[in-house]
């Protein structure tokens, strides 16, 4: 789902949506928006900074 790549950004709100979706269509409960934010600092080791643009994942990208 998720590729590390030094030079990208994902906004977390979208993120958060797509994660969402994948939940609803695999029959999982989603975290809420809080606790998934957690999880993937803790677990996945992600850097989340809020921007001028808004909140932001720093160096993932979606899978292509």
């Amino acid at each position: 789902m998720l590729d590390k790549d030094p030079f990208n950004r994902v906004s977390a709100r979208v993120m958060y949506d797509h994660y969402s979706h994948w939940c609803g269509s695999n029959g999982e409960v989603a975290l809420d928006m809080k606790a998934f934010k957690q999880a993937l600092i803790g677990t996945h080791n992600l850097t989340h900074k809020r921007t001028k643009l808004g909140s932001e994942w720093i160096g993932v990208k979606f899978r292509s």
